[in-house]
């Protein structure tokens, strides 16, 4: 049993484990609780991964497929990375190359093109804060891998 938020209430197990079921299923990296002499932190190591979804926004009539790359993060979207400007529109991107990243209380969560093609729009400018669901590339998929 885990001493619990109110005076003299505990979590049961099953409980403690609907939490971290809970836990599991957020962005959340860290998860830190005090209360008297109780503490726990809870902490999953942040990976790289392709943020966002990919959403097919509509094929031309040569078939080119657009992507809507969107945001699974909250917080300050980021295009430079040591005064280097990732990506820009018109650039060329390939899959898995890093195009920007979130910070999201200071820990960063990379975007990376989830294809190849060309960057039609930025909806985000640099430094603007982002939530979570809403659009922040466009790119325009290579004919080869339509």
């Amino acid at each position: 049993m885990l001493k619990g938020h109110r005076k003299n209430q505990k979590f049961s197990d099953e409980e403690f484990q609907k939490f971290l079921n809970f836990f599991e299923k957020t962005d959340v990296v860290e998860f830190e609780w005090s209360e008297g002499d109780f503490h726990f932190v809870i902490k999953r190591q942040s990976l790289p991964q392709i943020i966002g979804e990919e959403e097919k926004k509509e094929k031309t009539s040569q078939k080119q497929e657009i992507i809507i790359v969107k945001s699974n993060s909250v917080g300050i979207f980021r295009l430079f990375e040591n005064e280097t400007m990732l990506s820009s529109v018109g650039k060329r991107v390939k899959p898995r190359q890093k195009i920007g990243y979130i910070d999201c209380l200071g820990i960063p969560q990379e975007i990376f093109s989830p294809c190849e093609g060309k960057i039609l729009k930025i909806f985000k400018k640099d430094e603007e804060v982002v939530e979570w669901g809403e659009p922040i590339f466009e790119i325009q998929k290579s004919e080869e891998n339509v």
